[in-house]
């Protein structure tokens, strides 16, 4: 078990197993288990800089060659390339999302879409999204509830057996008729 939020990383040593955290206000249970999901994509950052760089050194290589009238285009081209970029690299990343599973449904946090949570009595079925490894979540009359952009901080190996698990929790509460443990 671990003694640390799971958003702010505050060590929670000697405070209820359900509880808020009193530096950051997540709500944690450690008898729940949270997934971390949509973390911000650093890997973008370092080829955005790469492509500013290579665009930059291109265009300047254009004007040290003096721009021909056929080259406008081009360094139009390297010019906006870089400006779209530099605008992408300026923009603040997504904050990280949580999913807690407990014996109430699904917390997210922050809310998906002002959802947030969903009770296992409203919870119809999980399935993985084949397109770009998101997790689907539907209701119980089969319409989707919430997409769950998790490809991002796991794989579409981890997105299935969470899948399995979350359909296998909500089996639980439905036979049983109370709550889903895990």
């Amino acid at each position: 078990m671990t003694s640390a939020c799971p958003r702010c990383q505050y060590d929670l040593t000697g405070l209820p197993e359900i509880h808020t955290c009193p530096e950051c206000g997540f709500q944690y249970d450690f008898k729940a288990r949270t997934i971390v999901f949509s973390e911000p994509k650093r890997k973008e950052i370092f080829w955005f800089i790469m492509l500013v760089a290579f665009t930059t050194v291109i265009f300047f290589d254009l004007l040290r060659r003096g721009i021909r009238p056929g080259d406008w285009p081009m360094a139009l081209m390297y010019v906006a390339n870089a400006i779209g970029a530099a605008f992408a690299l300026l923009r603040p990343l997504p904050p990280r999302r949580f999913m807690s599973i407990d014996s109430a449904g699904l917390q997210f946090d922050p809310p998906i879409k002002g959802i947030m949570a969903i009770p296992w009595q409203e919870f119809g079925e999980a399935k993985p999204s084949w397109a770009d490894g998101s997790l689907l979540i539907f209701g119980k009359d089969g319409h989707k509830i919430v997409r769950c952009a998790i490809g991002n901080a796991i794989n579409i190996k981890q997105v299935r057996a969470l899948v399995i698990e979350l359909n296998g929790i909500a089996r639980g509460c439905r036979d049983e008729g109370g709550n889903g443990a895990t």
